[in-house]
């Protein structure tokens, strides 16, 4: 399954007519395996998206409401919400593994990133995460 093991690697990955980029092998991408997308730039205004495996942000989300739930005042109550939903609102897109180990980009982002003319990208395990630019 796509990040539950470390991401460690490198590799330049093609891009389809239909904005699918492969995954490499070292991210263990599985079919229908859920990955949050977040759309970052970098110091130098330069555009790239980190994928993370989607069940890790329901994991502390759920941890989060269940904390939240054990509140013992309203401001406390009021605090594990608004991690709750700043957690949520980094996910840009969730992308869904097909059988070829391929994930869609969704439009948007090929289009705020300018990537519409890529052919290629780089992949790039960082531990819990992988970046693509």
């Amino acid at each position: 399954m796509f990040g539950e093991d470390l991401l460690i690697g490198q590799k330049k990955v093609k891009i389809d007519g239909k904005n699918r980029i492969y995954l490499p092998p070292f991210t263990k991408a599985e079919k229908n395996d859920e990955i949050a997308l977040i759309n970052k730039i970098d110091t130098t205004g330069y555009p790239y998206v980190k994928l993370y495996l989607l069940k890790k942000y329901k994991e502390i989300a759920e941890r989060l409401k269940k904390l939240q739930e054990n509140a013992t005042s309203i401001e406390e109550y009021l605090q594990y919400e608004q991690k709750i939903i700043d957690i949520c609102s980094y996910i840009n897109a969730v992308l869904k593994v097909d059988r070829e180990r391929r994930v869609l980009i969704p439009q948007d982002i090929m289009a705020t990133n300018k990537w519409q003319d890529r052919n290629s990208f780089i992949c790039e395990g960082k531990g819990n995460f992988l970046v693509i630019r």
